[in-house]
């Protein structure tokens, strides 16, 4: 049993992103099933549960979450960028074909590599850039962008694409940015509820603002839309909490290549068994590139957390301070109250 922990904890960051890349998946499956509600309704949905499931979590972990000024300005940038995310996502599947926008802002994790390699010195090995293009290349083919596999004829759709496009290009910018900013927050023990949370209550408040200028509401009355809606919520908080767990021991390339090739996998996956969408020569290369990206970058993982474990087994100063952390804790400090 102890061994069976171990195993887990070692490579827990790698689970947390395969469980956050099936919400995802679910989570746009959902969206599809709710035809009547406004795509800033469903954005509001989500923000609400993404708020209360992660207010919850933070009270039932009875913990207090303290942090500097600077600290707390970093997790308001981190709440805007992932609420700029969801709101530019959702007006780019307005106006532009679903598979130009795949294939824009789902190239992310090759920049995040990049940023995160600038601003936080972590390392880019020539494996995690090839993945990150083999994968790019095959969500590329999976979605079939109309500005290479051909536009529409119309001239109003074709500025709508375009439009369409640009909030994508957008998306792209802050979905690029947004790992990096998490992930300084957990390599700094920011707790992953505290940065749902705040996504949650940023994306809420601007998602009802946009929706009562914009849209309106027009609350469905079907019980099965009532139902998928609520899967909006559910697995967009599942995606989001778990993508910021990951971010404590996963770097920003590795957590969001593994979750986008797993939204995508899944995605497609739920489409054929729903709505029967079965894949052609060009899709089905696509599958192929993704998934055998996604074993070599599982494998990849899996050795490097067997030698992490190795190293720490064979180091004698990381087993002094365990030992003195464990003698610490056993001790009450005063200057921490871990209650609410």
């Amino acid at each position: 049993m102890e061994e069976l922990r171990e195993f887990f904890y070692t490579r827990r960051g790698l689970f947390y992103t395969i469980i956050s890349g099936i919400a995802y998946g679910s989570l746009g499956i959902f969206a599809q099933l709710t035809p009547s509600v406004h795509i800033l309704e469903s954005s509001t949905v989500r923000g609400l549960f993404l708020a209360l499931l992660s207010f919850i979590v933070i009270f039932a972990s009875r913990s207090k979450p303290v942090c500097s000024k600077n600290e707390f300005l970093w997790i308001l940038a981190n709440g805007s960028f992932s609420t700029g995310v969801q709101i530019t996502l959702f007006m780019a599947y307005g106006l532009a074909p679903a598979g130009d926008v795949n294939a824009i802002v789902y190239s992310s994790p090759l920049f995040s590599g990049i940023l995160a390699r600038i601003f936080l010195k972590e390392t880019l090995a020539w494996y995690d850039a090839l993945l990150s293009l083999v994968s790019i290349t095959g969500v590329f083919l999976i979605s079939k962008p109309e500005f290479v596999f051909g536009a529409a004829d119309d001239l109003g759709e074709t500025s709508n694409s375009f439009k369409g496009s640009l909030w994508a290009i957008g998306c792209l910018i802050l979905y690029s940015i947004q790992p990096v900013i998490a992930r300084k927050l957990r390599q700094d023990s920011t707790q992953a509820s505290i940065l749902t949370f705040t996504f949650g209550v940023i994306a809420l408040s601007t998602s009802v603002i946009l929706s009562s200028f914009i849209g309106g509401w027009t609350i469905p009355l079907d019980v099965k839309e009532m139902f998928f809606l609520i899967g909006v919520g559910i697995s967009g908080f599942v995606g989001a909490q778990f993508l910021n767990l990951s971010l404590e021991t996963e770097k920003a390339i590795f957590a969001t290549l593994s979750v986008t090739v797993r939204t995508i996998s899944i995605t497609y996956v739920l489409q054929f068994l729903i709505f029967h969408v079965y894949p052609n020569v060009i899709s089905g290369t696509g599958i192929i590139l993704i998934g055998g990206a996604t074993i070599v970058a599982l494998v990849v993982k899996w050795r490097e957390a067997k030698e992490t474990v190795v190293q720490q087994n064979n180091d004698p100063d990381t087993k002094e301070k365990e030992a003195t952390t464990q003698t610490e804790l056993t001790f009450d400090n005063p200057a921490v109250d871990y209650q609410i």
